[in-house]
This record gives C-alpha cells, structure tokens and sequence, in this order.
C-alpha cells in the first residue's frame, strides 16, 4: 500500500525561530519490513533571532528517505537538510545481520549572523550503530573541530583558540543517556566529562579541566596554570552544578593572591528561579584572604546576599542588588585596617545605595581615624 500527497504546515516556531511554512511531496510505502517515508520539503518565511534562525535562514530545505521496520527500529537511509549556516548528510544501512547504522556530516557556519563578534565555521562528523534487537542500545560517536572560530567572548576565545576539537562517545538505550568520554582541546582549555542521565530523569555527569594563565576577568588576572573539577546533578528541571577552580595566581591590584580556590554551587528550581553560593580562599602578602556571597539570578539582574569579605584588611558585609534597567541596591558594613589599602588607622562605617526617583541615592556615613 503506498500514499503519495502533498503536505503543508502554517506558522512553526522554536528556540526564537519562526517558519511561516513548511510544504512538499510525501510518499508513505507499507511493506513487509514496516512503513518506508520519502520526504522532500521546503520551509518559507523564516524569521528571528540568534543561533537557530541564523542556522536554518528564510527557506530551509530537508530530504529524508526512512523505514519503521517490523520490531519498531528505525533506519535512515538517506538525510540531507540544508539551511542559510547549515549543510547536512547523512546516510544509513541495514547490516548483513540486521544491526543498523549511520553515517553524516554536519557543517555550522553563518554564525555572526546570531551574535556580533562570532565567526568561523564548525564541522562535526558523526555516526550511530545499534545491533539487530529490539532492545539494543544506540552507540553513539561524534568528533568536532572549530575552524577559524571565534564565540565573541574575548576571555573564551583565548583559551580555546581558532581551532577547538571534540570528540564524544555515548550509549543510548531504555531512555538512558550515557556518555561514555568527552574531551575539549582547545589552545589553552582541556576538559574531559562523562555522566549518565535516564531513565529516571536524574543528572550524574562530571567534569575535569585544566587551562593555562593568564586570563582576565573585571580588575583581576588569573595567571599561571589553573585547573578544577565540576558536578552536574539534579534534573533537567531542577539542575544543581558544583564546580571548583584551584589557581596559582591571581593578580588583584595592591594584593596578589596566590594559591586560591574558588567554589561556586549553583542550583535552578521549578518555582525560585536559579541561585546558589561562591566563595574564594587564598593567601596573600597580608595573609589569609577569604570572601563567600549567596547569590540569586532573577531575569532582571543579580542579587548577593550574607556577602563576607575579609582580606588584607578589609571587611566587607551586607546585601547587594545589581540589576540591568532599574538603579541599584546596597547595604554594606565597611571596616578598613593596616593592609592593603592603608598602613595605619581605620576606617569604619556604612555605604547604602536605594532607588530614587532621578537615580540611585548614595548614603555613604564612614568614619576615619588616624588614616595614613
């Protein structure tokens, strides 16, 4: 029994992407092997923002030939999708045995289209095997590299260099994902992850990294070598992420600190929004350096709460709201001794920043005594 018509779809939207519509032939083949799909269709009006719409672009293309065989494993015999920054292949066979496979190419470019400063192209090969029962579990292989590519992120840019390779391999069965090895090499990046999520829907992946200084971020330089491990737990609606960061150097102005690690515990509910802790330990020429903060991350901005600072003679506490449109928010108990900012007396007092209705308001009330 084969069906052969004409398909048509209005207005499909995702990730910030809009097609006004996707149009042309089907052909639907029954058999004895299952339900055979021949596919040729072509999107029209694409519109938006970012990645997706500079991927896809105004009229996308996609080619399928594919079978449901009998036990409900599914082959791709042929794939092709091309876009404004996308070009697609892929192709699949049914083994002497009966396990299954495919094979494809995949090239992203366009990309300064989604974001100014982006550049470059990226290029995956990539292929799926899975045996001839029902039950057996997808093996999965992809290798990356990055060519003259550039995210637009100075600092990221740096450590991954033009040329970043990546290469995964993963299992997939019973709707669990496993991924067996991952490995980032960039100029100065090295990361290597492996996990598991499903079929419960829990997160277990972990990472490892290293990179090589220096790298800036704000006032401080982190120079020499730095490496640190991460966490990835939770679900994919309530994801918890732990890292911690260890760093030879770090070169803040008037006190370098040295031996420092940073933690950072970083969690998303369903209802509160994404929040977490960070906190830094060091030694410095004033001796030990030690800073935490609550942090919370709504849509418009960050708030820090219970921020404790104490560092070559300074101690700083309170709350602290930073947000994008509206003024800012602060209430900070100060006290400034002998270190790094002064070589004799002390400064003690209160800085509070509220809303106005021209602006933020400074109510600064700080005493000094004996300053040199």
């Amino acid at each position: 029994m084969t069906f052969v018509g004409e398909v048509g779809v209005q207005s499909l939207a995702a990730g910030g992407y809009a097609l006004g519509r996707v149009s042309g032939p089907i052909e639907l083949t029954r058999n004895p092997r299952g339900v055979a799909i021949d596919a040729d269709l072509t999107g029209a009006g694409g519109t938006g923002e970012g990645y997706l719409a500079a991927l896809l672009g105004g009229a996308p293309t996609l080619s399928l030939t594919a079978e449901r065989l009998a036990d409900g494993r599914i082959l791709v015999r042929n794939l092709d999708a091309a876009g404004k920054g996308l070009a697609l292949q892929a192709s699949g066979t049914r083994g002497v045995f009966g396990g299954l496979n495919v094979r494809g190419s995949t090239r992203l470019s366009n990309l300064a289209e989604a974001r100014a400063g982006t550049s470059g192209q990226v290029g995956f090969t990539w292929a799926a095997e899975r045996g001839r029962q029902a039950e057996a579990p997808w093996r999965l292989r992809l290798d990356g590299r990055g060519e003259n590519l550039a995210s637009g992120y100075a600092q990221l840019d740096e450590l991954l260099g033009g040329a970043p390779q990546i290469e995964a391999r993963a299992t997939l069965a019973n709707g669990r994902f496993a991924l067996d090895s991952a490995t980032l090499d960039g100029q100065r990046l090295q990361a290597e992850s492996a996990g598991v999520y499903g079929p419960d829907g829990a997160l277990r992946f972990k990472v490892d990294w290293s990179a090589e200084g220096p790298l800036r971020a704000g006032p401080a330089e982190f120079t020499g070598d730095a490496d640190g491990t991460g966490a990835l737990t939770g679900t994919l609606a309530a994801p918890q992420l732990d890292l911690t960061a260890r760093f030879d150097e770090i070169d803040v102005p008037r006190m370098p600190l040295r031996d420092a690690q940073l933690t950072v515990s970083f969690g998303r509910s369903r209802n509160e929004g994404s929040a977490g802790q960070v906190t830094l330990a060091a030694e410095s020429q004033y001796g030990p350096a030690r800073a935490r903060a609550d942090f919370a991350l709504p849509a418009s901005g960050v708030n820090l709460s219970d921020i404790a600072l104490d560092a070559g003679g300074v101690t700083l506490a309170g709350d602290l709201t930073l947000r994008r449109s509206t003024p800012s928010r602060a209430d900070l108990q100060l006290a400034i001794g002998p270190g790094a900012l002064i070589s004799r007396g002390e400064v003690t007092g209160n800085v509070r920043i509220v809303d106005g209705a021209e602006g933020p308001l400074a109510d600064l009330d700080l005493t000094a005594r004996e300053v040199v």
